[in-house]
């Protein structure tokens, strides 16, 4: 959280909603104190608590006197035994290690070329058997150094972008079962194919636990943005970070930081109070998603940025609006999916999140997203259905472009329509967002009888008759109008109105 305008994003101070899987791992470096070997795996998709769940096993480590080695992959193209070459490093640039640990030492160079070759020659040896002594070489080089410490700990992040030679390392180093080596790491689910396999068949052949890391409840976001502000949270908050974020803790940091800019919350001496109003995407939330969208081909890139304008990925009218085959959506959506943009439930695709499909908009400029709310209108104007939701969806289209009696028109056919179906609150919603939307006097009229129809039609008849009186004065009587508003007048026990 940030408290003023400037400064970094200030982290909770305790570890919220990962409470079991905390003291899961905080036991296992206990056990791997007293002589156990363990390998756990940290599984979920980016933001949701591994790495902070990885700080908080580091620090406890520390604190007991352990040996901690932590890699990451790169964000750049790994080099072969990238990650486990950084762990070791990460030791080995403050302690001194074995000069040599022949016969290991060909192989050990293969993961750190700085190795000491110590007269080892590999010019005899096929590059299986140097790979062969690269990854045994790697086993008993950590056995060596967990050995003076009690313990050494491995925390391996973002395993999911790991080159094949380093999880072909941490595969051998968790089947090894090493005494007093504990492993740790954590991967974005459902990103890469081979990683997560490789963690699959770890836990089925019973050498790894894997801790599936869910987002968090809405309780648990009340509890995070608590330990963010210090104070009890508005509801209007929390329900705005839930619905924008899943639970997603990062999102959640992040799109309470943007409130805090924005000054839609305040924190003072009367608390937390919410001021509301609207709040942009967090500036981190916008890099990372188009971050993602410059992995995707230009075509692809396009029609998911259509789907964000659309609010959904119907395949035909997303391949009308973007003018591309069916097979090519299909496509989009797949690399849509492994970028971390979008996922697929019950057969239905959207986007992770709220925030990152606020995030694609936030990206695309502003005459595109004009150029693709026409199109989605005139896609929807040639489909054959006219229901309620069609003509809605088509007046919100026409709305962001500017045509608000165009699009208010729309929503008073919707709120006729809704009427005749008997969907008298939906009927309600409608006509009043037409009213809301309606500009020219001709079209605020048609709005507000609507309006005066839904209300008469639920039994509010002070309500109706009050709106149609406004309406006379501003556009004057039609004898609908009058007779609506008779009836309005006696229901209401108002005969001296009815009479007039």
């Amino acid at each position: 959280m940030r408290g003023g305008g400037s400064g970094g994003v200030r982290r909770a101070p305790v570890v919220v909603g990962r409470e079991v899987e905390l003291d899961r791992l905080v036991r296992a470096v206990h056990e791997s104190r007293a002589g156990a070997s363990t390998c756990v795996f940290l599984v979920g998709e980016g933001g949701v608590g591994k790495t902070r769940l990885l700080a908080e096993v580091a620090a406890e480590s520390r604190q007991l006197g352990l040996a901690v080695l932590a890699g990451r992959s790169p964000v750049t193209t790994p080099v072969a035994f990238s990650v486990v070459a950084e762990a070791l490093r990460s030791w080995l640039r403050a302690h001194r290690a074995e000069t040599s640990m022949a016969p290991y030492d060909a192989g050990l160079r293969l993961v750190l070329p700085e190795w000491p070759s110590a007269g080892a020659s590999a010019a005899s040896l096929s590059e299986a058997q140097l790979r062969l002594l690269a990854l045994e070489g790697v086993v008993r080089l950590t056995r060596e150094i967990a050995a003076p410490s009690s313990a050494a700990v491995l925390l391996l992040d973002d395993l999911h972008g790991a080159d094949h030679d380093s999880l072909e390392a941490i595969r051998y180093l968790a089947a090894a079962s090493i005494e007093r080596v504990l492993i740790v790491g954590a991967l974005r689910s459902r990103e890469a194919t081979l990683p997560e396999q490789v963690v699959r068949a770890l836990q089925r052949d019973g050498v790894a636990d894997v801790f599936e890391l869910e987002p968090l409840g809405r309780r648990q976001v009340t509890d995070l943005l608590g330990a963010l502000l210090d104070g009890e949270p508005p509801e209007e908050l929390v329900a705005d970070v839930v619905a924008r974020t899943d639970g997603v803790p990062l999102l959640v940091e992040e799109v309470l930081d943007a409130h805090l800019r924005s000054g839609s919350i305040d924190v003072g001496e009367r608390g937390v109070q919410w001021r509301g109003g609207t709040t942009g995407v967090p500036r981190t939330i916008c890099d990372m998603v188009q971050v993602r969208l410059v992995r995707l081909p230009t075509q692809q890139r396009e029609i998911v940025t259509v789907g964000a304008v659309l609010g959904n990925f119907d395949v035909a009218l997303l391949g009308a609006v973007a003018g591309r085959t069916a097979a090519a959506v299909g496509e989009a959506v797949a690399a849509g999916v492994d970028a971390g943009l979008l996922e697929t439930v019950g057969g239905n695709v959207d986007f992770r999140h709220d925030v990152i499909r606020e995030g694609v908009l936030e990206a695309t400029l502003p005459h595109v997203l004009s150029t693709i709310h026409r199109r989605a209108a005139d896609a929807l104007a040639d489909a054959s259905a006219n229901d309620a939701a069609t003509l809605e969806r088509r007046a919100h289209h026409l709305e962001r472009i500017g045509e608000h009696d165009v699009a208010a028109a729309l929503l008073t056919e919707a709120a006729t329509t809704s009427l005749a179906e008997h969907a008298l609150l939906g009927a309600e919603a409608l006509a009043r967002k037409a009213s809301e939307l309606a500009r020219a006097p001709h079209t605020r009229d048609e709005a507000s009888d609507a309006l005066a129809r839904a209300l008469a039609v639920q039994g509010r008849w002070t309500d109706a008759l009050t709106l149609d009186e406004k309406a006379v004065s501003e556009h004057g009587a039609t004898p609908t109008r009058r007779n609506r508003m008779a009836l309005c007048a006696l229901e209401a026990a108002r005969p001296d109105i009815a009479s007039a």
